[in-house]
């Protein structure tokens, strides 16, 4: 999910429409999920602001999820869930 854009409040829309998506998903039977958020923050600083509130914001539901900045901390974690067949 990418927040690189042109100003806070397209921020802000884009995690509240993000968050009622995931309480439509609190609603369903579908339980046992989790979901990753991989964040592209935007690179010069500018809406740090506007990135926190969108964080507190996803965070709002019950949902089973976990927010990451770093592609490569995601990356590592992803690589040692997977099994490989022996």
């Amino acid at each position: 999910m990418s927040f690189d854009l042109s100003d806070a409040k397209n921020i802000i829309d884009k995690s509240i429409l993000l968050n009622g998506q995931l309480r439509q998903l609190e609603k369903s039977k579908l339980k046992d999920v989790k979901i990753d958020f991989v964040i592209h923050e935007p690179t010069d600083g500018k809406f740090q602001d506007a990135i926190d509130e969108a964080k507190a914001i996803l965070n709002e539901n019950d949902i089973n999820k976990q927010l990451f900045t770093d592609l490569k901390i995601y990356s590592e974690q992803i690589v040692s869930h997977i099994a490989l067949p022996s």
